[in-house]
């Protein structure tokens, strides 16, 4: 019986899209950004797997980016304080950046 649930379990993770964020919002410039809830705060971050290509499957940020100093999801605001490590990697596309904290 354990060796089935296993089994199952095991199954409906590979079903499943490993996400390294916890939602994504569109910035003001228009790009969409990925965050991570930290402490009460937002941190951008990527959206791919970590063993993976970060932007695998998912649109890079080009251009001028602004970061926002605030970011709502499900009616909750929350204050971006941090930019994660591998955030942008791979964006070669992204121009100076335009960042208002």
């Amino acid at each position: 019986m354990k060796k089935t649930l296993l089994l199952i379990a095991a199954l409906v993770g590979l079903g499943l899209p490993a996400w390294a964020y916890d939602f994504s919002a569109v910035a003001p410039s228009g790009q969409t950004l990925y965050y991570n809830i930290v402490n009460g705060n937002a941190a951008v971050t990527y959206p791919g797997a970590s063993d993976d290509s970060p932007y695998k499957g998912y649109t890079k940020p080009e251009g001028a980016l602004t970061i926002p100093a605030t970011v709502t999801n499900s009616g909750t605001t929350y204050s971006v304080t941090k930019i994660g490590e591998y955030a942008f990697d791979g964006c070669s596309g992204l121009t100076t950046p335009n960042t208002y904290w």
